[in-house]
Parts: structure tokens; sequence; C-alpha cells
């Protein structure tokens, strides 16, 4: 009898808290994502350069543009990003009692948005350029 009622949970959608593998597994999910792709650049930029050499010499530009329209857009209308909708997650902007919770299928609003999108995507590729300077300039160093 209770495998007929087993979708059934009495807990509201506000209440759900994330388990932490969830959390983790989201995070994981775009950290894999980059390398990913920056290896299936490199073989392309390998067996082709004069084609997709291009590729390879911009790849951080362009991932971090598709990254900026990808998440911006799953911000805006799950309001969660890439990878937390992947795995069911949503933000709920927490603030004043006395405003209206907007709902989380609604996307969020301009100002979260526009914070998420810094922390998702500005940050990441800012860290990527200074690892990179860094990488460059120890290697001179050694050199």
């Amino acid at each position: 009898m209770a495998e007929h009622g087993a979708h059934i949970t009495t807990a509201s959608a506000v209440d759900d808290q994330p388990s932490i593998f969830e959390v983790v597994a989201q995070d994981s999910l775009m950290t894999a994502v980059r390398p990913a792709l920056h290896h299936v650049v490199k073989v392309l930029a390998e067996s082709n350069p004069a084609r997709y050499g291009f590729l390879w010499k911009w790849f951080d530009e362009i991932f971090t543009l598709l990254d900026l329209l990808l998440q911006q857009h799953y911000l805006s209308k799950t309001s969660a990003s890439f990878s937390e909708n992947f795995y069911g997650l949503k933000r709920i902007i927490m603030g004043d009692t006395h405003k209206l919770q907007r709902l989380a299928s609604a996307g969020l609003p301009k100002k979260q948005l526009w914070k998420s999108v810094i922390f998702l995507v500005l940050l990441p590729y800012l860290k990527v350029k200074l690892e990179k300077l860094i990488s460059s300039l120890r290697e001179e160093d050694e050199y």
C-alpha cells in the first residue's frame, strides 16, 4: 500500500534543505565541465590547427562567454544555476519577512541574478587567468 503514495511528501518546498551530497555533486559538475571541454578543444586544435586553432587560443574567453549566457538563462528562468538546476536545487531569496517571497520558478530578481553571475562566472574566470599568470611566472623564474 505504501508504494502507491511513495512520491507524496509532507515537507514543503521551502523547508527542504539540500543534502551535502547534492551540494557537492552540483559543485563538482561545473568544475568538471571546463576541463572536459578544454580537452575536446585541445584534441580538435591538434587535429586541425588551421580550423580550430582559434578555439584553443581563445578557450578561456569563449568558455566564459558561453558560461555567462548559460548561467544567466538558468538563473533568470529557474532561480538556479545550470548545475543546481540539474540536481533540482533552487536559490531562494532570504530577506525581509514583510516582503513577498518570489516563486523559485519565476527566476531571480535582477540584483541577485547579477551577483550570482559574478560569483559563478566572473570570479572563476579571473581565478583561471591568475593561475595561468602565476604558472607562467614560475616557469620563467625556474628557467
